[in-house]
């Protein structure tokens, strides 16, 4: 199973940090509340699926390019707001 966001994980970046295992540790979720490093204090962006992005990386068919190059792209859906809201 795989590990979920809270803010507490976004606290420190850099290779073993949470927020870098994220995206490099297969099987690891980006999901709920993502407090948003920049910009106005105490605000999240909510992520309202369910994504795996360690399990998305794309390697670089360029010879130009250093080895072993890889590239992460992947589309977050856009939140569906209900009338209600």
């Amino acid at each position: 199973m795989g590990a979920r966001s809270k803010a507490s994980d976004f606290e420190y970046s850099g290779r073993g940090s949470p927020i870098h295992n994220f995206f490099r540790c297969k099987g690891s979720l980006l999901t709920g509340a993502i407090p948003k490093p920049t910009g106005k204090a105490n605000t999240a962006v909510i992520v309202s699926g369910r994504y795996a992005p360690a399990d998305l990386w794309t390697p670089v068919r360029d010879s130009r390019l250093m080895s072993g190059a890889q590239y992460l792209a992947f589309e977050i859906a856009p939140l569906v707001r209900s009338n209600r809201e």
